[in-house]
């Protein structure tokens, strides 16, 4: 699995861009919102990729974040939902817009996105509310806490208790539970070792 390129950008359009490493050019599928990122950079870029292997091809899509690239993986595990439809979503809404909708569960920006309809994004609410929370990328989307928007750092630390056996909502108390009783600022794992002290 190639996780992320690191190279020179040689070639940039809307929908994909080249990037050379060791003397391989590699194309990349990437959604608008990275497009104007890659932009913005003027010497060499790091991409994180996410490779897709079908029967008749191998394409390799790429983010600027990685959040970016966590909902388009959480996009085409949904039913009906292929890469393509799932670059349109990035394309038309940010990771941060994408978590109101869903915290709101409104869902006239996901409509206005070319190829989505309202079952469509009904069913994107429905199936990615419980996956999204799983995956640390929203406090809101819990009902919890509405509206809060945790760090990268306390992103990093909910997906680490959630893999050692956490439930979601449980590491997204423990985390707000540390950072209210801690005076300094935790590197990630003192922030999961005082969480997992508190279970």
């Amino acid at each position: 699995m190639i996780t992320y390129l690191a190279g020179k950008l040689v070639e940039e359009k809307p929908t994909h861009i080249v990037i050379e490493n060791n003397g391989v050019g590699y194309f990349v599928q990437i959604p608008l919102s990275s497009y104007k990122k890659f932009l913005s950079s003027e010497e060499g870029v790091k991409v994180f990729t996410h490779l897709h292997v079908r029967e008749d091809a191998i394409q390799l899509y790429g983010f600027s974040t990685q959040e970016e690239r966590e909902l388009f993986r959480m996009l085409i595990s949904v039913s009906g939902v292929g890469p393509r439809l799932a670059q349109s979503v990035l394309s038309g809404i940010s990771v941060d817009q994408f978590r109101r909708c869903m915290a709101e569960g409104n869902l006239l920006p996901l409509t206005a996105i070319p190829g989505v309809g309202k079952k469509t994004a009904q069913r994107l609410l429905v199936d990615l509310k419980e996956k999204f929370s799983e995956r640390g990328l929203g406090a809101g989307v819990t009902g919890e806490v509405p509206g809060e928007i945790f760090s990268s750092l306390d992103r990093d630390a909910i997906k680490a208790l959630v893999s050692l056996g956490c439930r979601a909502r449980e590491a997204e108390r423990l985390v707000r539970l540390v950072r209210t009783r801690s005076a300094d600022e935790p590197s990630l794992e003192e922030l999961i070792l005082r969480a997992l002290q508190h279970t």
